[in-house]
């Protein structure tokens, strides 16, 4: 008898509540064609998202009133990470935070564009009494979709899992995807790999 086959490990963690969102993190990374094992680099995905422009630094200055600009970005940094506005005619405009982190940015730019890839119904937009940017109105259960398909898409489960097997710190896995260690330790959570990281670190 020849030696039996082993199955390969399912592409998805032990986690139902977490199956959609790998779904949609891996329809979203196929559909830019992006390896599940590589940086997902949004801010290149973004130069070819059909609908979608990022507002950059220098057009944002042109855009925005400097006392505007230094409030958003001086003490009301903290308050926000990105604002899309749907302009008819236009699309999908978005503006980061570039007071923040890279990795932030990574992980807020990647969220934002995951209420455009699931065609997320535009809540209403109203200025925030903080910034005076325009900003959508909460939506617990959107805003969590959105998270926790961005993170899938960033850390896909099959990439972490063989990681972890391979023994890479949480550092390690943070410094390969491009995002912050906080993504990491949540992906580990959820996905029920934390436990196997304590054990083998």
């Amino acid at each position: 008898m020849g030696t039996p086959k082993v199955a390969k490990p399912s592409s998805f963690p032990p986690n139902p509540a977490q199956w959609q969102a790998e779904r949609n993190g891996l329809a979203f990374r196929r559909r830019f064609r992006v390896a599940v094992d590589a940086p997902l680099q949004p801010f290149e995905i973004g130069k070819h998202f059909p609908g979608v422009t990022l507002l950059s630094k220098d057009e944002l200055e042109e855009l925005v009133a400097s006392e505007d600009r230094a409030e958003a970005f001086g003490p009301a940094r903290f308050l926000w990470s990105a604002v899309t506005v749907p302009i008819p005619g236009v699309g999908n405009v978005i503006i980061l935070n570039h007071s923040h982190a890279p990795t932030r940015q990574n992980a807020t730019l990647t969220e934002e564009f995951f209420h455009i890839f699931l065609q997320h119904k535009p809540t209403k937009i109203k200025p925030c009494p903080q910034t005076g940017l325009m900003r959508r109105e909460f939506d617990r259960s959107m805003e969590q979709e959105a998270y926790w398909s961005a993170a899938a898409a960033l850390v896909p489960y099959g990439a972490l899992r063989n990681m972890v097997d391979e023994g890479l710190s949480i550092s390690d896995i943070a410094i390969h995807f491009e995002v912050s260690l906080d993504l990491v330790e949540f992906r580990l959570k959820v996905t029920k790999l934390w436990r196997k990281v304590l054990v083998e670190s």
